[in-house]
């Protein structure tokens, strides 16, 4: 049984400072709290959840960047019979009594404990990140990360993908880039760049020309349609400005998927030269190492 809850916050500070005061929130629940690639996981954390000696709990928070001064932060909390309640079932066939401890186990909700820690959250000064008011209990989508400007001795990465391909392993990457990367503004998605009033065209070449790395994120349906062909589409723009530019472009490869060779025009036949890095399940951790470390490099 999954419980969520979630927290909107307005902060200057920097992802890591986020990351770590969240860490000191959680840990009033107690537990095992570990860093994950999306964000913290935390085993075993019950303090102040009523009837928490009947369950075990188990939660997962991820922690996402959705604009230069705003941090969306959801757990999903996994609530469990431990071995008490087990016990007590068995041996309540011969003494019933003792279903009454099963019957509380029904009561051991722990939305309210882990809203109030998310709701605790504060910066390295002491003060109380300010925000959106907090709210649980349902799932939502959740933004993604904005156009976020270059700050003087920051890198900035944008990452391309295609609508309707490959999204959840796409936002998989973008996590651990937003999660990783130290002093780099990462721009997910190519449109993002473009602002109210902006020539599409200049803003997004512009971008990608100034951008210190360009990765692609292909998937099964990504030469699908025929964007490929249309100079002024969004990704075509990017990526033909930064192969143009000669600049660090990384084309990933998820999903199972290859570099659809025959399917490029022109305009991207320099991309068919360019060393293409496959993201699998299996070994993701891994492979993100080595996409960060080269990105670093950049």
């Amino acid at each position: 049984m999954a419980t969520i809850v979630s927290r909107t916050i307005q902060t200057n500070a920097t992802p890591t400072q986020v990351v770590e005061a969240t860490e000191r929130a959680l840990m009033a629940l107690d537990g095992a709290l570990t860093r994950t690639a999306s964000g913290l996981a935390l085993a075993n954390g019950g303090t102040g959840v009523p009837m928490s000696f009947t369950a075990t709990f188990d939660a997962q928070f991820t922690i996402r960047q959705a604009s230069p001064d705003q941090y969306e932060i959801t757990g999903t909390v996994n609530r469990k019979p431990n071995i008490l309640f087990w016990g007590c079932l068995i041996v309540g066939f011969f003494l019933w009594p003792l279903w009454i401890v099963n019957l509380l186990y029904l009561g051991a909700n722990p939305q309210a404990a882990y809203q109030k820690a998310l709701n605790n959250i504060r910066l390295e000064n002491g003060a109380p990140a300010t925000g959106i008011p907090a709210h649980s209990g349902a799932y939502g989508v959740m933004p993604i990360a904005a156009a976020v400007p270059t700050a003087n001795g920051r890198k900035r990465v944008i990452v391309s993908y295609r609508p309707g391909d490959a999204m959840a392993a796409a936002h998989r990457l973008e996590d651990r880039l937003l999660f990783d990367l130290k002093n780099t503004d990462v721009q997910f998605g190519v449109s993002g760049v473009v602002k109210p009033g902006d020539d599409y065209i200049e803003a997004i070449e512009n971008a990608a020309r100034t951008a210190d790395a360009l990765i692609m994120v292909i998937g099964p349906r990504w030469a699908e349609g025929d964007w490929l062909n249309q100079p002024n589409d969004h990704d075509t723009l990017a990526i033909t400005t930064a192969l143009s530019e000669r600049k660090r472009l990384f084309p990933v490869l998820v999903d199972g998927a290859s570099l659809p060779a025959d399917a490029l025009p022109e305009a991207f036949e320099s991309l068919k030269r360019r060393q293409a890095l496959t993201l699998s399940e299996e070994t993701f951790s891994q492979d993100m190492s080595g996409l960060i470390a080269q990105i670093n490099g950049a």
